[in-house]
C-alpha cells in the first residue's frame, strides 16, 4: 500500500505460494509485479485483486506447469494501465464458488493469453468492462467462461483480439458486445464459440463492431442442446459484423436490426446459417423488428441459409425505410423460402442468388422487392401476398448480364409458380420451367429459354411478346418427338430469332414439334438457327402461326397436284391436294402453254389435310386458259 515497484516471483517446479485474499497493488503509486513461471504455483482460497486504486501493476504467468488458482479474480478496479499475461503454456484458474463474475475493468487494462497450452478458465461469467481495455487471445492461447461480456464505458470502447491458429475464446453460454464502439477481431485462424451472441445489446450500445477475417477464422454461435443465435443490433443501433478473406461465421439464426450492417466479402468467406451440431434448418432475418438494415455480399463470398431468409417484416408500416440484402459478386443460397416484407428489398448486382419461393408483401413499393440488375437469380416461385395485380419482374437493367432461372425448387426445373410475369431486358435471360401468372415480354437483346436443357415446359397464363432483336431458345428431342414448350398463352407475338438445340436423336422429314400453345398467334420469327435441320431437310414454320407447331420437311417434297376442277356459272373452282398443312399455295395462270407467261392469280393455304381450293371468275369469251399450283 502506498509504495512503488515491489515484486514477487514464484518460480521453479514445486515452488508454491498459498494465501488468502491477495492484493497486487493497493492504492497508488503502484508498478508492482507478481511473476509465476517455470512451474511455480500460486493458490488463493479467496480473491486475487490486481490494481485497486493503483496503476501499472502486472501479473505474469509463464511456462508449462505454472499456475494461478483463485476463488475470485478482479483486475484494474478504479485504476489504469494494469496487465495480466498468461503465456507459454501457463494456466489461470478461477474456481468461483460464490458466483461472482471475473472482472477486468479500469482503463487501458491489458489481458494477454498467448502460446500453445496457455489457458484461462472461469467457471463463472467473464466481465471485460470499463473503457479502452484490450483483451488479446493469440498464438494458441485460450479463454473459457460461462457468459462473456465486452462492455466498455462512456464512449471508451474495449477491444478483443482472437488471432492465430488454435487461439480460442469459448463461452459455454452467451457472448455480449454491449457498449458503444466495442470491437471484436477474430483473425488469422482464431476461433470464438458461444451459444448466443449479442452485438449492441442494450439501448445506447451503438457502433459495436465485429470482424471475422482470414483463413481458419471462425465464430460459431451454437450449442449441442440449444439452438443458439447471433443478434446484430438488439436495442443498440448502427452495429456492424464483417466477415471477410475466408473467415467463417455459423449460427442457427441470425438477426440484423436497428440500422445495422452485415457484410460478407471476398473469396473463401462463408456465412452459414444452420445448426452445426444437429443439421437443422436456420433463419436469417434482416430487419425483422426495425429498420433500416443492410446485408452486403461481395467478391465471391458465400452465404448459406439452411431454411428461411426474411427481409423486412410483414407487420411493418409500408412507409418504413427499406431493409436491404445486396449481392455484388458473391453467392447466397437459401435452402427453402424467402419472405420480403413491406420494407424489404433484395438487390442483385452480380453474382448468384439461389432460393426457394419468394413470398412478397412489398405492395407499396413492389418494384423494389426484387431489384435485379445483373448476375444469376434462381427461384422456386414468386408469390405476392397482398397484390391482386402484381407488376412484372424486370430481369436485368439492360446493361449487365442477367439470368433468371425459374423453378429451382428441389432441383426440379418444372416446379414453381411465378406471379406478375417478367420483362426481360437486353443482355438478360429468362429460362427454366414453371407457371407464370402474368405476361412475359422479351425486349430486343433479351433471351427467352424455356427448359432449354431438359424439355421443361412453361405455362404462361397471359401474353408472350417476343420483340424483334430478341432470341428464343428451345430444345428438341427427335428420338422421343418431344420439345420444350410454352403453353396456356392468350396471345403470342413472334419476333426475333428462334434458336433450336438438338437434345438427342436425328431429324427426319415429317417430324413436328408444338412449341407454343395459344389462343391467338401473330408475327413471325425473323430467322431460325441452325438454318436447316440437316442435309435435304428444311424447317417449315407456317404452322407456327396456326397452332404453334414447327415441322421438318424434305427438300424433295412431292409437289401438290390439281385434283379437281369445277365450273359453276362464271366461276371456276380448282382443288389441289398433297400439300403441306397450313403452308401457303399460289395459283398461277397463263393463256399460252407453248410460251407461258405465268402470273399470280390468288394465294390460299392448305388445310390440315393438305387440301386447298381456289375459286376465280372465268370469261366465256376466252378460248383457253391454263392453271398451275405453286407451293411455297
Amino acid at each position: 500500500s502506498s509504495s512503488i515497484s515491489n515484486s514477487v516471483a514464484v518460480t521453479g517446479t514445486n515452488s508454491e505460494w498459498t494465501s488468502g485474499y491477495v492484493y497486487l497493488g493497493y492504492m497508488n503509486p503502484g508498478r508492482h509485479r507478481l511473476s509465476i513461471n517455470n512451474g511455480g504455483a500460486f493458490t488463493t482460497t479467496s480473491t486475487c485483486d490486481i490494481g485497486v486504486y493503483c496503476n501499472s501493476n502486472a501479473l505474469t504467468l509463464a511456462d508449462p506447469g505454472s499456475s494461478l488458482t483463485c476463488n475470485n479474480y478482479r483486475l484494474g478496479y478504479s485504476s489504469m494501465d494494469n496487465q495480466c499475461i498468461v503465456s507459454n503454456g501457463a494456466r489461470l484458474v478461477v474456481n468461483n464458488s460464490s458466483s461472482l463474475a471475473t472482472v477486468v475493468e479500469g482503463g487501458l487494462t491489458t489481458v494477454t493469453i498467448t502460446g500453445a497450452g496457455s489457458l484461462w478458465t472461469n467457471n463463472v461469467d467473464f466481465d471485460f468492462d470499463d473503457g479502452s481495455n484490450l483483451l488479446q487471445i493469440i498464438s494458441g492461447g485460450r479463454l473459457a467462461d460461462n457468459d462473456g461480456y465486452v462492455q466498455g464505458n462512456n464512449g471508451s470502447p474495449d477491444t478483443v483480439v482472437v488471432a492465430g491458429t488454435n487461439s480460442m475464446w469459448y463461452s459455454t453460454a452467451n457472448l455480449y458486445l454491449a457498449d458503444s464502439g466495442t470491437r471484436l477481431f477474430i483473425t488469422n485462424g482464431g476461433t470464438v464459440s458461444d451459444n448466443i451472441a449479442y452485438i449492441g445489446e442494450n439501448s445506447g450500445n451503438n457502433n459495436c463492431f465485429a470482424l471475422v477475417d482470414g483463413a481458419g477464422s471462425l465464430w460459431t454461435n451454437n450449442d449441442k442442446l440449444n439452438d443458439g443465435a447471433l443478434y446484430l443490433g438488439v436495442s443498440g443501433a448502427t452495429n456492424t459484423l464483417m466477415v471477410s478473406d475466408s473467415g467463417e461465421v455459423a449460427a442457427p439464426d441470425i438477426y440484423v436490426n436497428n440500422n445495422s450492417l452485415l457484410a460478407v466479402a471476398n473469396s473463401g468467406t462463408l456465412l452459414a446459417v444452420r445448426d452445426i451440431y444437429n443439421g437443422s434448418s436456420g433463419g436469417l432475418y434482416i430487419g425483422n423488428n426495425s429498420s433500416p438494415n443492410q446485408m452486403v455480399i461481395s467478391n465471391n463470398a458465400v452465404v448459406n441459409v439452411g431454411f428461411l431468409l426474411q427481409i423486412g417484416n410483414f407487420l411493418q408500416a409500408s412507409t418504413q425505410t427499406s431493409n436491404t440484402v445486396t449481392i455484388s459478386g458473391g453467392t447466397m443460397i437459401v435452402s427453402n423460402s424467402i419472405t420480403v416484407g413491406t420494407s424489404g428489398s433484395l438487390v442483385l448486382n452480380s453474382g448468384t442468388f439461389r432460393g426457394g419461393v419468394f413470398s412478397i408483401s412489398n405492395y407499396s413499393m413492389q418494384t423494389n422487392a426484387i431489384v435485379f440488375h445483373g448476375g444469376t437469380l434462381q427461384a422456386g416461385g414468386i408469390n405476392y401476398t397482398f397484390s391482386s395485380y402484381p407488376l412484372p419482374l424486370l430481369v436485368g437493367d439492360g446493361f449487365h448480364s442477367a439470368t433468371f432461372q425459374m423453378g429451382t425448387n428441389a432441383n426440379n426445373l418444372n416446379a414453381g409458380i411465378f406471379s406478375g410475369g417478367f420483362n426481360v431486358s437486353s443482355n438478360a435471360w429468362l429460362m427454366g420451367g414453371g407457371i407464370v401468372n402474368g405476361n412475359v415480354t422479351v425486349y430486343s437483346g433479351g433471351t427467352f429459354a424455356p427448359g432449354i436443357t431438359n424439355l421443361a415446359s412453361v405455362t404462361v397464363n397471359g401474353n408472350l411478346l417476343l420483340n424483334n432483336g430478341s432470341a428464343t431458345l428451345m430444345g428438341l428431342q427427335p428420338y422421343t418427338a418431344s420439345a420444350c414448350s410454352v403453353q396456356g398463352l392468350t396471345n403470342v407475338v413472334y419476333g426475333g430469332t428462334l434458336q433450336l438445340t438438338n437434345l438427342g436423336g436425328s431429324y427426319l422429314a415429317g417430324q413436328s414439334y408444338q412449341l407454343f400453345s395459344a389462343g391467338q398467334y401473330s408475327g413471325a420469327f425473323t430467322g431460325i438457327s441452325p438454318a436447316t435441320p440437316g442435309s435435304g431437310l428444311l424447317w417449315n414454320t407456317y404452322a407456327l402461326g396456326v397452332n404453334g407447331t414447327l415441322r421438318i420437311v424434305s427438300t424433295n417434297q412431292a409437289p401438290p397436284t390439281i385434283s379437281g376442277v369445277a365450273q359453276s356459272g362464271g366461276s371456276l373452282t380448282i382443288t389441289g391436294t398433297g400439300g403441306l398443312a397450313y403452308d401457303p399455295c399460289y395459283l398461277l395462270t397463263s393463256t399460252n402453254l407453248a410460251m407461258p407467261n405465268w402470273t399470280l392469280v390468288a394465294t390460299n393455304y392448305f388445310d390440315a389435310t393438305g387440301t386447298v381450293n381456289f375459286t376465280n371468275p372465268v370469261s366465256p369469251a376466252e378460248l383457253q386458259r391454263y392453271f398451275a399450283l405453286q407451293p411455297n
